[in-house]
């Protein structure tokens, strides 16, 4: 029976041990690489890491039927795009075309990191889509890729914009949230500011 009260108070010890760093890790601030707190430019070029490190990125929007559908997509990403927009194809009839056209003020879109056998990190980007109907920002935004499967820019596929509004990110490569509490910035008027200083909505 000792034994056995032994055993169950240093199980309690190394649990209440584990809650007290888990509470004091989301009190803690994020931290750069350089051990400061990190700053929305490092937390969005943290996001374009990550981004960029992934072929393939997971877009999930609401449908009709009220659901949320999530789907992998070959997803053209601009490592030098300050503001994180990045570009999509649908063939017109398909439904994720409809999930999008229906969902275009509620969309998020995640990466997973590969790297470090699946453990630097993520990020995900919640924001709205539009169509392109321009032949010129068509053609500005095609991807190589995307000719195994469509005509061309100037084709019948729908190519879409995304344009996050917000971005949260683990990125343990670039110091950014290292305790698996994601860095959170939100983008405004004024650029992208972390989400602790920009103004509630």
């Amino acid at each position: 029976m000792s034994t056995m009260r032994y055993a169950l108070a240093g199980q309690a010890a190394l649990m209440g041990g584990g809650l007290l760093a888990w509470g004091w890790s989301r009190r803690r601030p994020k931290r750069s690489a350089g051990g400061r707190a990190a700053t929305a430019h490092q937390v969005v070029e943290a996001a374009q890491d990550v981004a960029g490190a992934a072929r393939y990125g997971m877009v999930c929007c609401p449908c009709a039927e009220g659901e949320i559908r999530c789907r992998l997509m070959d997803l053209h990403f601009h490592p030098d795009d300050e503001r994180l927009r990045l570009h999509m194809i649908t063939k017109p009839w398909a439904r994720k075309a409809a999930q999008l056209r229906s969902a275009e003020s509620a969309t998020t879109i995640t990466f997973h990191d590969p790297r470090e056998s699946g453990e630097n990190g993520y990020t995900s980007l919640s924001g709205r889509v539009r169509e392109l109907t321009g032949e010129a920002e068509r053609r500005a935004c095609w991807k190589g890729s995307w000719s195994w499967f469509h005509p061309g820019p100037e084709g019948s596929s729908i190519i879409w914009e995304f344009t996050p509004h917000r971005c949260e990110v683990v990125n343990h490569r670039r110091g950014v949230a290292p305790a698996w509490r994601p860095a959170t910035v939100q983008r405004g008027d004024g650029g992208w500011r972390l989400e602790e200083d920009a103004p509630s909505t």
